[in-house]
């Protein structure tokens, strides 16, 4: 009844989530600022000194726009053109992953110093293992929690989490909603995802904010739905890197999988093998570290420890080692580029991002090589669809970029029902948290939950290896042993609070490996 009379006082009878967070928002960043004597850098972008592509130029338009372009053909360059062109000082970049987050914060940051920052789910240990705990610290972290930074690279978890009211979220749609926000990768994300991501894209067009959508991928189903929701906006499609022939593919029996990596490691080139699961990428790592050396040879994937994770892509990234052995994490914005890709099947889409990880700046034909669909990977792919891509590039071994994406729409047409039902199903979860929340209301949820709201499927957790708890360690080095892994009921019983510490902190009894990662919850036998 509280409730009641002062929304019919103060909101006409209904929660107004425009007006409540634009004047909430001002009121908080005014009040921090003027505590702080804090002063907003404002900077112009510089000039583009290399000639630009011709999808790059058209990208100019001031306004809502989508860009489809293929991986390493310059979309970052093309959304940084964009965002000059719409006049707007801020800038949001949103991107699926943590990994993919930080990797194009630490290429802005080249550019913008400390005009850039980001946010994501690991903020506070990213920065820690990255700067010593001091005033500045503890500041840089605020601000950029709350999108101050002129340039905030932030994963789309914390847009939509912001949109549905999670936490202090007032003064971040604020910063959001009056600068520019570019989607890069959009089509990573689940159809359920999709959903809540329209309901937030609403929001922000009701602000004026101008929107730009990227991807190598986007379906069609993605791009019919983003044409209601945005404003009119102008396709630009990079047609010469479409027509480019970058890949050969071949078949390979499984019994062949290891000799032939091997052989052409020997002949010197850089090697991405890229499994569908987790368990088979350390059963095949295990078997190549007996052939080759060490220090050439990496496994990488989802289910490291944080701190493990962050010096595992590194060595990717800044060593380059000859063959790395990953999952579906290296699908997406990693600037990285092989001579050679042998990827267990999967469907088109994920493969499509795949083949982007060679010869990706089209200087010649990169090999690829596809083995066998394990029953195992099952779990993770819907079989039928995996079979149709197989069925479809059988008759096409060196497809072109767009012969890629029409394969992809004949594969999929026949899920667009289940796909529309998870878009609906994402909307109606967006609508439903509005109306529980009033609108204006902020909204109550743990932090190792907000996979769980956002996302359809299998459940995971964040923990941390019992082993840990009696050692002396401070919060944030804590941080930097979590490690996210699967949900279940075996998990579940062996998972205890950390009473003491009082930070929400877990502690699971799992078997963790820092060369091979989660490898499953640690056996009675095993427990002293």
């Amino acid at each position: 009844e509280t409730i009641n009379r002062v929304l019919k006082t103060f909101w006409c009878g209904t929660g107004n989530w425009h007006q409540h967070s634009l004047i909430l928002g001002i009121l908080n960043l005014s009040d921090w600022k003027a505590s702080e004597g804090y002063k907003r850098k404002f900077f112009t972008l510089p000039k583009f000194t290399k000639p630009l592509r011709e999808f790059q130029k058209l990208s100019s338009t001031g306004k809502d726009t989508i860009i489809a372009a293929p991986t390493g053909r310059g979309k970052t360059l093309a959304s940084l053109n964009w965002w000059k062109s719409t006049n707007r000082k801020h800038l949001t970049y949103i991107l699926p992953t943590v990994t993919t987050v930080e990797a194009m914060y630490e290429t802005l940051k080249k550019e913008f110093g400390d005009n850039a920052g980001l946010i994501h789910g690991n903020l506070s240990y990213y920065l820690y293992a990255n700067m010593a705990i001091s005033e500045e610290y503890y500041a840089k972290k605020f601000w950029m929690k709350h999108f101050e930074m002129p340039i905030t690279v932030a994963t789309l978890d914390q847009l939509l989490l912001a949109g549905l009211n999670w936490g202090r979220w007032e003064p971040k749609i604020v910063n959001i909603a009056s600068g520019a926000v570019v989607f890069d990768e959009l089509h990573f994300s689940q159809p359920f995802t999709f959903g809540i991501t329209l309901e937030i894209i609403k929001k922000l067009k009701k602000f004026g904010t101008p929107i730009c959508v990227m991807s190598a991928t986007l379906p069609r189903y993605m791009l019919k739905e983003l044409k209601k929701v945005l404003d009119n906006p102008t396709i630009v499609t990079d047609e010469e890197g479409l027509q480019e022939k970058r890949i050969e593919i071949k078949g390979i029996c499984p019994g062949f999988l290891v000799p032939k990596i091997v052989e052409k490691f020997d002949k010197g080139e850089k090697i991405l093998i890229c499994c569908n699961t987790v368990n088979y990428a350390q059963e095949l790592y295990s078997k190549l570290k007996e052939l080759i050396p060490k220090e050439e040879l990496i496994l990488y994937h989802g289910r490291f420890s944080t701190e493990d994770r962050i010096k595992l892509l590194n060595k990717i990234t800044d060593y380059n080692p000859g063959v790395v052995v990953a999952t579906q994490v290296v699908e997406i914005s990693l600037n990285i580029d092989y001579d050679v890709l042998f990827t267990e099947l999967a469907p088109i889409d994920s493969l499509i991002q795949r083949f982007g990880r060679v010869n990706r700046f089209a200087k010649k034909t990169g090999e690829v090589y596809l083995f066998p669909f394990r029953r195992n990977s099952r779990s993770v792919y819907d079989k039928h669809i995996v079979f149709q891509t197989l069925k479809n590039l059988k008759s096409n071994r060196m497809p072109s970029q767009k012969e890629l994406l029409e394969i992809a729409e004949r594969v999929f047409k026949q899920s667009q029902k289940a796909i529309q039902k998870s878009i609906e199903n994402g909307i109606s979860k967006a609508e439903y948290i509005e109306s529980v929340n009033a609108k204006i209301f902020s909204m109550e949820i743990s932090e190792r939950f907000q996979n769980d709201l956002l996302r359809e499927g299998l459940r995971s957790i964040t923990v941390i290896p019992e082993e840990y708890r009696d050692y002396e360690m401070s919060i944030m080095e804590l941080l930097g042993k979590q490690i996210r892994v699967p949900l279940n009921k075996s998990l579940i019983r062996e998972i205890t609070r950390d009473i003491e510490r009082g930070k929400g902190i877990l502690y699971a009894k799992i078997k963790y490996d820092p060369e091979l990662g989660y490898m499953g919850v640690a056996d009675e036998s095993e427990i002293i």
